[in-house]
């Protein structure tokens, strides 16, 4: 509780002692040192030493030029003190621009008096705490005109920075005139505009320019001053000048702290990165490197500095977990250095700080004392039996210790006093009834919370000899198997003896008896062991009595017996109760048993229970065999043509350990059944023959596979659809052929199908194929032309190159053998023909009106072999008349074929068309051998 208001800038550190008193008699008491750090709060606005600011600016002047440098102080810190600039205004004010961490306000074009002559606005200083607060000063900016006489002088305007500390009383500048300018008599008057700053003064007759008052750049960081010069001659000449002065800022202000010395106090099991301190340095200058303070700090010693102070904040952090028990203060020196551009430059201040490390209540109570103690049976109440100490290491209450008993002290056997720690017996000890004790002590200190550690202290009782040994069991029972090696564990007799050493210390041995011969006896383990080999079929069940004393004085002893039997040892192997055999097995059979295999074996218990298993030849894992029962079982249906017969290898194992086994083969043979198809090598059959083949030629050899055995895996062949009696097909080797002469003008293609059958009697499959056969053509077939004999009127006036007459022929073959070329048989210079259309030519002019011919024209065609047919071409002119004509000049008839020879086909006829006593005789023009005429009737 404070009953003042706590001003940090003020006051940061408040120490206090505090007194503790109780109200009891006497009255003891207790004084504590508080530490109080008062931490900052943003209370405090910036604020501008200079108040309102009245800068001049001569118009004309370029970009960027300085106009004046506020700043403002704010005496918080942190970051409710770093101050950053603005400037705001209900007019345009983007004519200048502040930086915002520097303060200058800089012009950011030329300025024009003629435009606008003064320019209002407000600096805002704002400051980075959380509520920012700000402060506000006016800035009145005049723009001073630039004169229009003419001068003597080579400028209007100059320029220069003079620093702060500057002794008044020295010429700044002077004011000349050229040389080159009048003659030196000229006399001039200078002095300094009326209102113009007072830390100057001008030399009215030099015109040098002297300081005349202390500059101080915290006040005035820059002057406009306007120098007036009258020219006294004839004729008279005055003139202006401006002088722009800035002040340039001299590091003559040193960081300062409140404090000389300060003293925190932190606890010790803050987090690292705590903040423990803010440092709040203040430097006087102006300017902004000048001003700005960065911090740091040493440590006294030389030992680690789990402190880290930021170097703009001036926030003192922990930076690595803190001990009070192993640093109980850390003495800094924190210093604040201002940042001038000039090292050398620099000033700084320090201030001693004393880091008290505050005790936390950090450390349990450890034990010293030893966890182990011993104290006889027999001993009186009250007897002193152990001291348990322990340390903590924390100040005051929490480093002091109080023990108290926890658990293990149900009977109530000790007592413990709670400040001093020892440890007394609260009652007589029986080593027989409990010969330990297991006591969990804790040590509490006092601090809040409070910490503990606990201890089991482990306090042995002592023995007096007064027990008998006593076996675990009353009656031991065992079992050895039989034919082993002399040596073998049979059983391990266990006796106990309350006692204590050489009191409890056993021998064991073993009693005369049937048998006993056999066994012998480790006297100190109590393991008992065969001496000679077993036989369970001599003896299989041996009772032995084993003897136990102790090593007291007298001795004190008991017997226990042990019941040994026999057991069998697995040596007979299975037996297969069947001699290896085979199995039929239909393929397609569905899941099912298809054998029980059976075995036998000698032995008894699990020597004798058998198991079976397949060992190999089950390919593809088709079979499985139940290994309690022997049924052998199918998995899956079997297919004959993947795998005909399997050679099942089948082990018979009994359960003894280690197992004996047999084995068997098993030959299984998986009968066939007609499931599948005859299958053609391709899914379409197309062949290309000529039509000159002779009848009874294989064309084609077809070929189909059927994966059956037997008769259902044998294939006959057959043909279906209509072949028109052109082909057969051999039935067993499935080779196609010709049954009759081809004649691709009659048919070019066939089309038909071939079937394979199997020869199964019970549902035979059967397959199709479709078979194309191609005939191709052979040059068997003469020209023939559409007209022949062919009769020609041409008019006597014919030109020559006029076609008189077109002969036209067709051939029924492809190809070349059906390509017609026309030739003329015997030479003619009257008419030419051409060869491919059969047109006739006029090359000559006829000889007279009454002219007649006949041509043999030849068509031949393009086959290696060319056929050839002749026709006749009658030519005469207009004015001659026909002698003879036919009563058609077409005749058409059919013929069945295989007709016989001199069958009658047709008759033709012809007459004269004047009459002249001769008989009209018939004959076949065109060269064949097939056809004849009679000459005077006209019948074939």
């Amino acid at each position: 509780m404070n009953w003042a208001a706590l001003d940090r800038e003020e006051r940061a550190h408040h120490e206090l002692r505090v007194l503790a008193t109780d109200a009891g008699q006497p009255r003891r008491s207790a004084t504590a040192a508080v530490r109080i750090s008062v931490r900052d709060r943003n209370d405090h606005a910036p604020r501008f030493p200079q108040g309102a600011l009245r800068p001049q600016v001569l118009e004309g002047q370029p970009s960027g030029t300085l106009v004046t440098t506020v700043f403002a102080k704010d005496f918080d810190s942190g970051n409710n003190g770093v101050v950053l600039y603005s400037i705001e205004s209900e007019e345009d004010i983007g004519s200048f621009q502040i930086d915002a961490v520097s303060g200058e306000l800089r012009t950011t074009r030329p300025l024009s008096h003629a435009e606008r002559s003064n320019y209002r606005m407000m600096v805002i200083a704002k400051d980075q705490g959380m509520p920012s607060l700000q402060g506000r000063a006016a800035l009145y900016i005049q723009v001073i005109p630039l004169p229009n006489e003419k001068s003597g002088f080579s400028q209007h305007f100059k320029h220069f920075v003079i620093p702060e500390n500057f002794k008044p009383a020295q010429v700044l500048d002077s004011l000349k005139v050229p040389s080159n300018h009048g003659t030196l008599n000229r006399k001039l008057h200078f002095s300094i505009a009326k209102d113009d700053n007072i830390h100057f003064e001008i030399d009215s007759l030099t015109g040098d320019l002297y300081l005349s008052k202390e500059l101080d750049y915290e006040t005035d960081s820059h002057f406009l001053l306007q120098v007036i010069i009258k020219d006294y001659n004839d004729p008279p000449q005055n003139s202006t000048v401006f002088l722009s002065i800035d002040v340039e800022d001299k590091n003559d202000h040193s960081p300062h702290f409140q404090d000389d010395l300060v003293v925190i106090g932190i606890e010790e099991n803050v987090p690292v990165g705590t903040l423990v301190y803010t440092f709040n340095a203040k430097d006087g200058d102006g300017g902004f490197l000048n001003s700005k303070i960065e911090y740091s700090l040493e440590i006294s010693n030389t030992g680690e500095n789990p402190f880290l102070i930021h170097p703009l904040y001036g926030t003192l952090t922990t930076a690595s977990p803190l001990d009070r028990e192993i640093t109980r203060s850390v003495i800094l020196t924190v210093f604040a250095e201002d940042q001038a551009v000039n090292l050398t430059d620099r000033r700084l201040d320090s201030l001693a700080v004393k880091v008290v490390i505050l005790d936390i209540n950090d450390n349990s109570p450890s034990f010293m004392s030893s966890p182990l103690s011993y104290v006889m049976e027999d001993v009186e109440v009250g007897f002193f039996v152990h001291h348990i100490i322990a340390k903590d290491p924390d100040e005051g209450r929490n480093g002091q210790v109080t023990y108290h008993i926890l658990s293990g002290n149900e009977n109530k056997a000790f007592v413990l006093d709670k400040i001093t720690g020892l440890l007394t017996t609260a009652q007589f000890l029986d080593r027989e009834v409990q010969e330990r004790y297991s006591l969990t002590v804790i040590a509490l200190d006092d601090g809040s919370p409070a910490l503990s550690a606990t201890q089991v202290l482990t306090i042995i009782v002592l023995d007096v000899n007064d027990e008998t040994p006593r076996f675990l069991k009353q009656l031991y029972e065992t079992a050895v198997l039989e034919n082993r090696d002399p040596g073998e564990f049979v059983v391990r007799v266990e006796a106990v003896d309350r006692d204590a050493g050489l009191n409890s210390l056993l021998q064991y041995e073993i009693l005369p008896g049937a048998g006993y011969e056999k066994f012998k006896m480790n006297s100190e383990s109590g393991e008992l062991v065969t001496a000679a080999s077993l036989d369970r079929e001599t003896q299989e069940v041996f009772s032995i009595k084993v003897l136990v004393r102790d090593s007291g004085t007298p001795s004190l002893s008991s017997t226990v017996t042990v019941i040994c039997t026999v057991l069998d040892e697995n040596d007979h192997s299975p037996t297969f109760l069947l001699p290896p055999s085979e199995i039929f097995i239909p393929e397609n059979q569905q899941l099912s048993v298809v054998y029980i295999v059976r075995a036998v074996d000698m032995d008894a218990g699990n020597n004798g229970a058998l198991r079976y298993k397949i060992i190999g030849g089950n390919v593809g894992e088709y079979f499985i065999l139940n290994n309690t029962s022997g049924k052998l079982l199918i998995t899956r249906s079997l297919d004959r043509e993947d795998i005909s017969n399997f050679t099942l290898v089948i082990e018979c194992y009994d359960l003894g350990s280690p197992s004996r086994s047999s084995s068997a083969q098993l030959y299984l043979t998986v009968l066939d059944e007609n499931d599948h198809s005859p299958l053609f090598e391709k899914t379409q059959y197309q062949i290309s023959v000529t039509e000159d083949l002779e009848e009874g030629s294989a064309i084609l050899d077809l070929s189909a596979s059927d994966g059956d055995a037997g008769l259902n895996g044998e294939v006959m062949y057959s043909l279906i659809d209509d072949t028109y009696g052109a082909f057969a097909i051999d039935s067993v080797t499935g080779s196609i052929i010709t049954t009759k002469a081809l004649d691709r003008e009659i048919k070019s293609q066939y089309m038909f199908r071939a079937v394979a059958s199997d020869c199964s009697t019970h549902f035979p499959k059967s397959t199709t194929v479709s078979v194309v056969v191609h005939v191709d053509d052979v040059n068997d077939n003469d020209p023939v032309f559409l007209q022949n004999p062919i009769r020609v009127f041409v008019p006597a006036e014919t030109a020559v190159n006029e076609t008189v007459a077109s002969v036209r022929a067709e051939d029924v073959d492809l190809g070349s053998n059906g390509a017609i070329v026309f030739n003329l048989m015997m030479a003619e210079t009257v008419f030419q023909i051409d060869v491919k259309t059969g047109d006739i030519i006029l090359q000559e002019p006829l000889a007279s009106k009454a002219f007649s011919t006949q041509l043999l024209v030849t068509a031949s065609d393009q086959g290696i072999a060319p056929r050839t047919a002749t026709a006749v071409v009658i030519v005469f002119t207009e004015g001659q008349e026909e002698g003879i004509s036919f009563s058609h000049s077409l005749y058409e008839a059919t013929v069945p074929e295989n007709s016989a020879a001199g069958t009658s086909l047709l008759t033709v006829e012809a007459y004269e068309h004047k009459f002249t006593g001769e008989d009209i005789k018939y004959s076949i023009f065109s060269d064949q051998e097939i056809f004849s005429i009679h000459p005077v009737t006209g019948k074939p």
